[in-house]
């Protein structure tokens, strides 16, 4: 009955749970940042991503004019890892995509907001969904420029 009693009582004290144990796992910033990255693509995306793809997005912020070494992601499946179960891959199309839709709907939703108590703070998972949309379009054209500079299609 002591397993029972431990059980997470709602949905909301489940994806906490996912991401307290995750965040345990994954305790330096940089995996940190990694995740919150991958997230905000995947919340943002209107279908799933090719893994590949989605390796080639993270590095890519707003504004930027150089791309920056330590934002790549040298193993595309570490991206999976660093997730743990709030994403999926199909191993028959290299898709990622978050494991249930209610994932998107708890990080994006104001109770995430409401979770203070817990071994850590889950409101720097939220992801507002306007500014994650607004990120996520200022990246792709970011990417496209600097396509465009890499190809020497614009001057510097």
């Amino acid at each position: 009955m002591k397993a029972l009693d431990d059980l997470p009582r709602s949905i909301d004290d489940t994806y906490t749970l996912i991401l307290e144990r995750t965040e345990m796992n994954n305790i330096d910033e940089r995996s940190y940042q990694l995740m919150i990255r991958i997230l905000r693509w995947l919340v943002g995306a209107s279908r799933p991503m090719k893994l590949g793809k989605l390796a080639e997005a993270i590095p890519i912020e707003p504004g930027q004019k150089f791309l920056n070494l330590d934002t790549v992601v040298n193993e595309p499946e570490r991206m999976v890892e660093v997730c743990g179960s709030l994403v999926r891959k199909d191993p028959d199309t290299s898709e990622i995509f978050l494991a249930h839709y209610s994932i998107k709907e708890f990080l994006t939703s104001d109770r995430i907001l409401r979770h203070e108590d817990g071994r850590i703070d889950v409101r720097r998972y939220h992801l507002d969904l306007a500014v994650t949309n607004e990120i996520l379009a200022r990246s792709c054209l970011n990417y496209y420029n600097l396509r465009a500079l890499l190809s020497g299609l614009i001057a510097p």
